[in-house]
């Protein structure tokens, strides 16, 4: 019981922090440290990545993922199809982070739970069906056929996406002021 009150602040303020309560440091691996910057530095540096144009940054992206697939065509072991994959992932996850500033910076505020709503629907649905897909497809294909297939189309729809002359134009986020970035 006396682990619940502490957990739930309800005892002497002097007692050891609950479970529930935030770490006195902050968790994560410090951004910059070993190559002899600040954390202040690299946050700097994240901040500045952050003004590129987003339809341009997300369309690379795109790109760069399919690219990320390519090895696996040739990959004859479990280790180079695995760093191909953790390359793949270390891209697409700016994408993700990019696509929903992107959003919460051009949806009316009104508008985003539908608008967030209706993408985690669409892409809960799409998973799966992709899956599926891919099965199907693997009854009639080699898997390199399917792996290749998917690279290729994701590397056109970033090679289009970068040819719309309305993706060039979609804001950079702006810059913020000195004293707001730490």
């Amino acid at each position: 019981m006396a682990e619940a009150e502490r957990a739930l602040g309800d005892s002497d303020p002097d007692a050891e922090p609950g479970p529930l309560e935030p770490p006195a440091q902050p968790v994560g691996v410090p951004l910059g440290r070993g190559r002899g910057q600040q954390p202040q530095q690299a946050l700097a540096q994240l901040d500045e990545l952050g003004r590129l144009r987003p339809g341009v940054a997300l369309a690379g992206n795109a790109l760069a993922w399919g690219a990320a697939l390519l090895p696996l065509l040739v990959a004859t072991g479990i280790a180079p199809a695995m760093l191909a994959l953790a390359l793949g992932g270390l891209i697409w996850a700016p994408y993700v982070t990019l696509e929903a500033s992107l959003l919460q910076r051009l949806v009316p505020a009104h508008l985003l739970g539908r608008v967030f709503g209706v993408r985690r629907a669409v892409s809960a649905a799409a998973v799966p069906l992709g899956a599926a897909g891919g099965g199907l497809l693997l009854d009639h294909l080699p898997p390199t056929t399917v792996i290749g297939a998917s690279a290729v189309l994701c590397m056109l729809g970033g090679a289009a996406a970068l040819c719309v002359p309305a993706l060039h134009r979609l804001p950079a986020r702006p810059r913020r002021p000195a004293a707001q970035r730490g």
